[in-house]
């Protein structure tokens, strides 16, 4: 909270571990103007909207509990993100965006995730929260560039976002 953070990401080694933890973690910092979100990721201990479900119904859906709308997660295990979003609603506390084709990262714009219609259903919904660019790009090299690309995409795809 002194840092200016307004989500704090919660992540332990395994599922049953993080079940356990998350309700007396939610307890200490109920205090805290901090929401507190898990998020999906491969090779963690959530990775699919099944995992989300578990844990979500594991702490007894505690309303303190939010998520991270994990674009590029959620459509490298086949979901879209408005599966996502459906599965999140109400508890989206973060959202990232990644471009992406199957299972890999790609430049913004270049993939088969309807960003344009991602930024549209947020404003849409009154979504007035942050979100990250998020790329995992295997020619490191162009990361620089992909960055910028990616800034500039949302620029020109995003005029809507914060609209009204």
């Amino acid at each position: 909270e002194a840092l200016g953070a307004d989500v704090a990401l919660f992540n332990a080694d395994t599922r049953p571990i993080m079940v356990k933890a998350l309700p007396r973690y939610l307890d200490a910092v109920e205090d805290l103007d901090i929401a507190i979100a898990v998020q999906n990721h491969p090779g963690r201990a959530l990775e699919t909207g099944e995992d989300y479900r578990a844990v979500f119904a594991g702490v007894g859906n505690d309303p303190r509990l939010k998520g991270v709308l994990e674009v590029g997660s959620f459509h490298h295990y086949g979901w879209s993100w408005r599966q996502g979003y459906d599965l999140l609603a109400g508890r989206i506390a973060l959202v990232h965006i990644k471009d992406m084709v199957g299972q890999q990262s790609v430049p913004f714009g270049t993939g088969e995730v309807d960003i344009p219609g991602l930024i549209e259903h947020l404003s849409a919904v009154g979504y007035r929260g942050k979100f990250v660019l998020e790329m995992s790009v295997v020619d490191k090299e162009n990361t620089i560039q992909y960055t910028q690309e990616a800034f500039q995409y949302m620029v020109e795809h995003g005029d809507r976002f914060y609209a009204g």
